[in-house]
């Protein structure tokens, strides 16, 4: 299918059955860059210590957070190293029994790992075949295995929709003028002058054609809005950090209430606790359990924590 051209109906079609409205509010670069801005900010709530130095921290959590998982192997070029891999295979309860990695850098690490749990590390047995490498530990953010991406992009497409209604609500508070005038050359002279005073011109002459001969009367009208009425972008920037503080509850950041205008009670700060520990608790449960995995099955001295406390659970490092 290389080369086939694709028409925008049969393209539309494609995306409609999808999209079904008329606004694409993922497919923008106002949209990528607040996903950008919301993943950033989920990566702060862990932290990691006992990194080895030769693995690269920023790939370890950026395909962590993405992808949702992160295998880590032995490989016989580079060691003990985080790289990530397909998941293949189901055990007993249907999860993921292997991981097969593919990397064009590498030559030997390629292949098919075993997903190893550090309860039963000593007692699996390994199918032998030319294609297996070997034993992996799995982190994984979530329980479901998947990352926080279609999270990032959710709030970030209700973000692109507050920046645009921001920026047109700029332009249209503006002060403006609309004129009316008796012939093409007067309007001429109308834009002129409306140029003249926004460049900050102290002194504006205009011609006397635009005045009545007769009684002296000017022979033009204006139209202003009512831009105080017009004016919305303070209430948009309160409706963004409300974005942002939503997101923050999301993913275990600790925020304000600023929508709420009165005096926040201890009842209502311990509740908004609570909401920002639900999820970040369940990933910091399964990434524990495979941080545990990895120390056990090869060695290491890694432990993770939450870089946020709320007062609600505990920070504990395993």
């Amino acid at each position: 299918m290389q080369g086939v051209p694709i028409f925008y109906d049969y393209a539309t079609a494609v995306n409609n059955a999808v999209t079904p409205s008329s606004v694409k509010i993922h497919d923008n670069a106002i949209c990528q860059f607040y996903a950008r801005y919301f993943f950033k900010r989920a990566l702060s709530i862990l932290k990691f210590d006992g990194l080895p130095k030769s693995w690269d921290k920023d790939y370890f959590r950026s395909v962590l957070f993405a992808w949702g998982i992160m295998p880590v192997v032995e490989s016989p070029e580079m060691g003990v190293i985080p790289i990530w891999g397909t998941l293949a295979g189901r055990r007993y309860n249907y999860a993921p029994a292997q991981v097969i990695v593919e990397n064009p850098v590498l030559t030997e690490t390629n292949g098919v790992y075993w997903i190893v749990h550090a309860s039963e590390r000593d007692v699996i047995s390994l199918p032998v075949s030319e294609n297996t490498k070997g034993k992996c530990a799995l982190i994984k953010l979530q329980p479901d295995y998947c990352g926080i991406m279609d999270l990032c992009y959710n709030f970030a497409a209700r973000m692109a929709l507050i920046y645009e209604d921001f920026v047109v609500n700029a332009i249209n508070s503006k002060l403006s003028y609309v004129f009316t005038a008796k012939s093409k050359a007067a309007a001429e002279t109308f834009k002129q002058l409306v140029e003249d005073v926004a460049n900050g011109n102290p002194a504006v002459a205009a011609h006397e054609s635009l005045w009545s001969k007769t009684d002296g009367s000017k022979l033009w009208d204006t139209f202003a809005p009512n831009l105080k009425q017009n004016y919305l972008l303070t209430d948009l920037l309160n409706d963004a950090r409300a974005v942002c503080n939503e997101f923050d509850s999301f993913v275990g950041i600790p925020s304000a209430n600023t929508t709420k205008r009165e005096r926040l009670n201890s009842d209502e700060v311990n509740a908004n606790n609570v909401e920002t520990e639900t999820l970040l608790d369940t990933i910091f449960e399964s990434v524990s359990d495979g941080i545990e995995d990895v120390n056990a099955l090869f060695g290491l001295n890694i432990t993770v924590r939450k870089r946020y406390e709320t007062g609600v659970t505990k920070n504990v490092t395993v």
